[in-house]
């Protein structure tokens, strides 16, 4: 007699359709568990735009040809110019609200050629058909022997990358009464801030540890919306 496999934490799907468990699933190797499922978005803090220079090119990007050319360099270069502008800005606002962060720390260690660094590149850079670089939010899917970081794609999911247990050190879970936040400690030393939501927090913790967390239903109350309406009344960090 086949035993029935057990249902794990796992955020609802925004589109409906076929469950987030079910996608995961069916990236995972024969044999390989499931533990569960949690959403997280990057801090705040962090600047909401990747750096150009670690945007690696998508299929979505094209350059035109011919007489489209010089247009585009135009709007390019406007592009350019209003990003940094903006970019000067978020960064003269973000380093004043580090400076009271006081204990909670910085959001971001390592250098983007870390392991956090890499991490915060494959989610601001997002799905394969997302052609900007400022995505904020993903899945963390966790087995007995591999962390994957997912982006849904409609209503299907889109494997951005995939670690083994053991490059994830630590958690460490700096939630209060007005922040969400987690810090994600990698085996090289870099770390990077996420905010979850608290029972995300409390199962990726369950996680970490190597068990699996059974399904919770939510409230009728508490489906999905979109995530603004849940941040009423929080600090960034």
């Amino acid at each position: 007699m086949t035993t029935a496999r057990p249902l794990v934490f796992a955020p609802e799907h925004y589109y409906g359709g076929t469950p987030l468990q079910d996608l995961v699933e069916g990236r995972l190797h024969p044999g390989e568990p499931l533990l569960g499922i949690v959403e997280f978005d990057l801090s705040r803090l962090l600047d909401p735009r990747l750096p150009r220079k670690y945007r690696r090119p998508k299929a979505g990007r094209s350059e035109p040809d011919g007489c489209f050319t010089a247009v585009f360099m135009l709007f390019h270069l406007t592009e350019v110019l209003s990003e940094a502008l903006e970019t000067g800005i978020d960064s003269l606002l973000r380093r004043r609200r580090v400076r009271r962060l006081g204990p909670a720390g910085a959001p971001f260690a390592g250098g983007w050629e870390s392991r956090a660094g890499e991490f915060v590149i494959v989610v601001r850079s997002g799905h394969e058909k997302d052609t900007e670089y400022n995505n904020n939010d993903a899945l963390l899917a966790y087995t007995d022997r591999r962390v994957l970081v997912l982006d849904r794609v409609s209503r299907d999911l889109e494997l951005l990358a995939e670690l083994p247990r053991q490059q994830l050190g630590r958690l460490e879970n700096k939630q209060t009464e007005r922040s969400l936040r987690m810090d994600l400690h990698f085996a090289d030393g870099s770390s990077i801030a996420l905010d979850l939501y608290r029972d995300h927090a409390a199962a990726l913790e369950a996680m970490h540890q190597g068990r699996i967390v059974p399904h919770q239903p939510r409230p009728e109350s508490k489906k999905w919306r979109p995530k603004w309406l849940f941040r009423q009344g929080r600090t960034a960090d």
